[in-house]
């Protein structure tokens, strides 16, 4: 399954993860993304299934 995808190399970068929010039809996504200036950070995505489309959380 390819979870996520996109052209800037450095912002799906590593560890990415998949929960099942506990109580709810929800899934979390984060996954690992770092900047130019090295500073690592992560990115999040909410889904209402593992194979359902994705929506930005905290995308700031």
């Amino acid at each position: 399954m390819i979870a996520a995808q996109g052209s800037d190399t450095y912002a799906l970068f590593e560890a990415s993860n998949v929960y099942e929010v506990q109580g709810s039809d929800q899934y979390l996504l984060l996954v690992e993304a770092i900047g130019s200036d090295v500073r690592r950070s992560f990115r999040s995505w909410t889904a209402g299934g593992l194979a359902g489309s994705r929506s930005p959380l905290a995308a700031s």
